[in-house]
């Protein structure tokens, strides 16, 4: 008696000559690289025709293929808690911790821990343990859709190969990304297409912004958000592979969820959509980096737009004996609010150009009321207002 198939699939009229290893790979959803499909058939888990395939086996239009399920013992269980969104004989949708792999050859994955988690399907056709359909990063968290039933199984992977599931993803990342964004670029030679909506943005003493962004990937290739958004100068936090020399969050896992899901229920047709909120940490961190950003940085001289004199170390400012300060981050001023302003143009005279208090702080004189030249020879080139030599310059750095 044969295996059940997991997929089946007759070769259309027409279809150009091509290796069993090659074709299989491309039809069949349940192993779509040719290295895993090479290994499925030599484990005698591929049949043409009712019989064994053969990895160097050609193709023929009319050839009957299938996908056999070989293994006859579930995984060892996982004693391991997971959030179960939804259930039904035919399907289960769990809520994936980050940090844990989909699927592979190690004991802590998701397959293992559904063996704990979901109950036996009583359902016709009902898989020897319940399988995800597709995958997650092992560091990306959030919403995972499982098959109970070798029909369901094939309706949710043929929804998934013609785009009929609708994802959506949501990360903080590095940088200042836009209102909205749709981004079209290649991955691993594949074309792919990402559309995204700014949340929220956040200051930050690290990176300058942080984004909260919703992602709607609307093709399914391997880190393709995440190369996307490495892509435009917003990598997700956390994300060591693709941030490049970005500023780099150790410690807190990655910054991405998937957080909704549509698809059409493979018995009864009724269009499901579900929904989570993004990990507690997304709010948490962004709040916090506000309230950094307000203590340390904010207060900081700088352009009009951020108020920064420089990043957080950077910031303190000099001026006048009991505030330490070069002015506040509203009037931008050098000295003690009543001389100096950078609003009156002019650095001052032999009275008001002191940088210090009025007796004993004086740096020497900016220049002579008249001209508004920088300084005297000691601090400057009278005829060009340059700063002056590396001396004086190093009292400002």
């Amino acid at each position: 008696m044969l295996p059940s198939p997991l997929e089946s699939h007759t070769v259309p009229p027409g279809t150009p000559r091509e290796r069993l290893s090659d074709y299989a790979a491309r039809v069949f959803r349940a192993i779509p690289s040719r290295k895993g499909m090479k290994k499925a058939i030599k484990a005698g888990a591929v049949f043409v025709d009712g019989r064994p395939g053969h990895t160097g086996d050609w193709v023929r239009a009319g050839q009957h293929i299938e996908l056999m399920s070989l293994a006859l013992n579930p995984p060892k269980a996982l004693e391991l808690p997971l959030e179960v969104i939804y259930e039904d004989e035919h399907l289960a949708l769990v809520n994936k911790p980050a940090g844990l792999p989909t699927s592979g050859n190690q004991y802590r994955t998701v397959v293992n821990a559904l063996q704990s988690n979901l109950s036996p399907s009583p359902a016709e056709g009902a898989l020897p343990w319940p399988r995800p359909v597709h995958r997650l990063d092992a560091l990306t968290s959030g919403l995972l859709l499982v098959a109970k039933t070798h029909a369901a199984s094939l309706s949710l992977y043929r929804q998934f190969a013609e785009k009929e599931v609708q994802k959506t993803y949501q990360a903080i990342t590095a940088g200042q990304a836009p209102r909205t964004g749709i981004i079209r670029a290649p991955v691993d030679g594949q074309d792919a297409h990402t559309e995204f909506r700014l949340l929220r943005q956040a200051r930050s003493l690290k990176a300058g912004w942080l984004s909260w962004l919703e992602l709607y990937p609307l093709t399914g290739r391997t880190h393709q958000l995440r190369i996307h958004l490495a892509g435009i100068g917003c990598p997700i936090l956390g994300d060591a592979r693709y941030t490049g020399d970005g500023p780099l969050l150790k410690g807190k896992g990655l910054f991405l969820c998937a957080v909704g899901l549509s698809f059409q229920h493979p018995a009864s047709g009724e269009r499901l959509q579900f929904r989570i909120n993004a990990p507690q940490k997304f709010q948490s961190f962004l709040d916090r980096s506000e309230r950094r950003w307000g203590s340390l940085g904010g207060r900081e001289m700088g352009d009009g737009e951020t108020g920064r004199w420089g990043d957080g170390e950077m910031g303190r400012r000099m001026g006048d004996g009991e505030t330490g300060r070069w002015g506040d981050g509203e009037m931008g001023r050098w000295g003690d609010g009543e001389t100096g302003r950078r609003e009156m143009g002019r650095r001052g005279d032999g009275e008001m150009g002191r940088r210090g208090d009025g007796e004993t702080g004086r740096w020497g004189r900016w220049g002579d009321g008249e001209t508004g030249r920088w300084g005297d020879g000691e601090t400057g080139d009278g005829e060009t207002g340059r700063w002056g030599d590396g001396e004086m310059v190093s009292l400002l750095l």
